[in-house]
């Protein structure tokens, strides 16, 4: 999930919607493709990755 994330954080600085050292909130479902709705929160500090 992780990776998944960094992912997206990359493609939206890339996009110039988000500038590093923002915060962000991701929402998801757990597993991943299951649904039933969201049960995993996340709160990420925009960082490009290496």
């Amino acid at each position: 999930m992780d990776d998944l994330l960094s992912s997206a954080t990359d493609f939206l600085l890339n996009k110039g919607m988000v500038r590093e050292g923002e915060i962000v909130v991701c929402s998801a479902g757990v597993p991943v493709g299951v649904s039933g709705g969201t049960n995993m929160i996340k709160v990420v500090k925009v960082e490009r990755a290496d």
